[in-house]
């Protein structure tokens, strides 16, 4: 795994919108995807989803959405979304990472969550959770590699 020279900055007003435009879609996605949602709703949830985890958007109390900068060239590579504490799971949990498609699979991932556990330990975190779906391999991997352990797996047969 190749280690990039990464930060997590403050995400821009611009950037932010354009990331939800594209989250809300791609998660709607994902959800009929995985079968847990129909797509005629799929959009509608999405959205819904979104607006409760973020009533104040990028300022909501607790969470932070940021910018993965590449140190060496200044280049946003992607978005990383987290809350510091997460009741449910007493833990920083991260809702979202999103490496741009130009720059998958070279490094920013791993670095950026390597980065991200030196903030949650000064946020006083013991632990950070993430869900991944089941067809995410990349994701899994990648996960794996990173000490991340397999904490419930929930399975669903069509019939």
């Amino acid at each position: 795994m190749e280690f990039r020279n990464v930060s997590l900055e403050p995400i821009s007003d611009y950037e932010f919108n354009a990331y939800m435009e594209k989250s809300i879609e791609e998660y709607a996605k994902e959800k009929v995807r995985s079968g847990n949602w129909k797509e005629n709703e799929a959009m509608e949830l999405s959205k819904n989803s979104f607006h409760k985890l973020l009533p104040d958007g990028k300022n909501t109390k607790g969470h932070a959405v940021m910018s993965i900068i590449d140190r060496e060239n200044g280049k946003n590579v992607g978005v990383l979304w987290v809350e510091w504490k997460n009741r449910e799971f007493d833990s920083s949990y991260i809702w979202d990472i999103v490496i741009y498609k130009e720059f998958r699979r070279m490094g920013y991932g791993y670095s950026a969550m390597k980065e991200l556990e030196k903030m949650a330990k000064i946020n006083r975190s013991s632990s950070i959770v993430l869900h991944v779906f089941g067809h995410n391999r990349p994701a899994i991997e990648m996960y794996q590699k990173l000490g991340f352990k397999t904490t419930n797996i929930i399975m669903k047969k069509e019939i």
